[in-house]
């Protein structure tokens, strides 16, 4: 019942944010969009961790990066339980190098689990516009873990249950700290 309900909001979210009408996109721009966003929307976060490092010189990045860490190794675990295969009602160019399961989504996790260390980063930091960057870091999180419905690799049931386990694994160790 739930994998079914999953499918059909997947396939909406496909529909609604893709520009398709059936197996294609509605435009070259809203494919080439989503696909990037999908394959290496996750590179910007290494992108301002190193500039954070560089800049700050700081070596608060590496514990900003612990999280991230356990819930990427969390989410292969999890998906090696679980052994829910990929969507394949979806027609796509895009395919993960590595071979793996869906549930829960790596790329989710990920994402969250760097947006909410970010976010604690920032706002314990003396900066005044910290809230900015704390709204761009999840804003960034909410459209990579989006595009992994939207590119075909993930249910929504996966992004959710990733971005849940990235933001928890996140709070609770910054937490315990």
């Amino acid at each position: 019942m739930f994998h079914a309900y999953d499918v059909k909001v997947s396939k909406k979210i496909q529909e609604v944010f893709s520009g398709r009408r059936g197996p294609k996109y509605g435009d070259k721009w809203h494919k080439m969009f989503w696909e990037i966003s999908s394959s290496k929307g996750a590179f910007v976060y290494a992108v301002i961790m190193l500039a954070l490092l560089l800049f700050l010189q700081d070596h608060r990045v590496f514990i900003w990066l612990i999280p991230v860490l356990v819930t990427a190794i969390t989410t292969v675990i999890l998906q090696a339980i679980v052994k829910r295969p990929r969507p394949q009602e979806t027609k796509t160019p895009y395919k993960p190098i590595v071979p793996t399961y869906s549930f829960p989504s790596n790329h989710a996790g990920s994402s969250f689990a760097v947006a909410t260390s970010l976010s604690y980063a920032f706002l314990e930091s003396s900066f005044e516009l910290a809230w900015i960057f704390v709204i761009g870091f999840f804003l960034l999180a909410v459209v990579i873990s989006l595009s992994r419905i939207v590119v075909g690799v993930h249910y929504a049931g996966d992004v959710l249950a990733g971005a849940f386990l990235g933001t928890f694994v996140t709070l609770l160790m910054f937490g315990l700290s």
